[in-house]
């Protein structure tokens, strides 16, 4: 049986280029050697805190340091991530607690009246992120390495929205996300180790968590945070920190062509690709007029890891088009008119 696990995204990149600049938020900078070395450092209180391979671990927290950071201690004890929207009432935070079968919740200060009522009701334990798991994390040995997994061991459950009842769990392997962060990063993209990618999708997203934190780190690249979006803030960081990679969602473009009138400066980006919804072609024609970059709409679900197509720049974009499958994804098209049935 193969061995492989998402942590290992993390752990080359500090072998290979420990000095390099891996992640920015605010005053804060850290290299891959510190993310990594803070990473295992928090693997080893969750050890401590009982936490054993495969056990679930759900993570609540917003577009700060604190998630990346959790979330690659998390696999690499050899757990289960299981992302949380930030959205969520109690009550439906209670629902992928218990669905999941999480046994610890990590939650971000912003959040903790929120996952400490649900994890109550669910009697999980919460522990939170910052000073509190900093303690725990300092106090413990940090592991040498990520814990081995099978290659098809669970990695990450996401959460769907639900459009048929309640959301369902999507689990997803070490696999799947580490092959979908490779292919977007040197088949689908040109993602190189000296870009830097504006991080304002929500991390606990799919196409957050897989486009703009494991694609961007699979390819040794920079990821700047942004924890609430904001255009004109959006347009002013990207300028400052010299981004050229974003990745967004349609209204995240409408905001960004609307807000580059007033902009002092504009970002010189190299790759922008949208997703999650259909992007309006008078949208992008916006956009690109405005930024002089081309973006690159691409199709995917929880389920695909996110992924499935995109336009790539080897093969050309098409506006008001989703693109060609992705290196090692089929995709076949079923007639739109059949509705009672699946005719390809």
């Amino acid at each position: 049986m193969a061995t492989l696990s998402v942590a290992a995204i993390l752990a080359e990149n500090a072998r290979r280029r420990p000095d390099k600049e891996a992640l920015v938020e605010g005053d804060l900078r850290l290299t891959f050697a510190e993310v990594w070395q803070r990473a295992r450092a928090q693997a080893g209180a969750l050890v401590d805190l009982g936490v054993r391979p495969g056990d679930r671990v759900a993570l609540m927290a917003p577009n700060t340091a604190d998630f990346p950071q959790a979330y690659y201690a998390i696999a690499a004890a050899g757990a289960v991530v299981v992302p949380v929207h930030l959205l969520l009432s109690p009550a439906e935070v209670g629902h992928v607690l218990t669905d999941s079968g999480a046994t610890l919740l990590l939650v971000h200060p912003a959040q903790a009246e929120t996952g400490a009522a649900a994890a109550r009701e669910a009697g999980v334990r919460v522990v939170v992120l910052g000073d509190e798991l900093g303690k725990l994390a300092a106090d413990a040995e940090p592991l040498p390495s990520y814990v081995t997994r099978d290659a098809d061991d669970p990695a990450v459950v996401f959460y769907t929205s639900g459009t048929t009842g309640v959301p369902k769990g999507a689990v997803l392997s070490h696999f799947n996300l580490v092959m979908n962060a490779t292919v977007n990063a040197f088949d689908a993209n040109d993602i190189r180790p000296d870009d830097i990618a504006l991080g304002a999708l929500p991390l606990f997203h799919a196409f957050g968590q897989t486009v703009s934190l494991n694609s961007t780190w699979r390819a040794g690249a920079t990821l700047v945070l942004l924890p609430r979006f904001d255009a004109a803030r959006a347009i002013e960081l990207m300028v400052r920190e010299n981004v050229n990679t974003f990745h967004g969602v349609p209204t995240m473009f409408v905001a960004l062509a609307a807000a580059a009138a007033g902009a002092g400066a504009l970002p010189e980006l190299r790759v922008c690709v949208s997703g999650g919804a259909s992007l309006p072609v008078a949208v992008l024609e916006r956009f690109e007029e405005a930024f002089g970059a081309k973006i690159y709409e691409g199709y995917g679900l929880s389920e695909t890891s996110p992924a499935a197509a995109v336009n790539q720049p080897v093969f050309g974009a098409k506006p008001g088009t989703i693109g060609h499958p992705l290196w090692g994804v089929d995709v076949e098209i079923a007639r739109a008119d059949a509705e009672d049935r699946v005719e390809l």
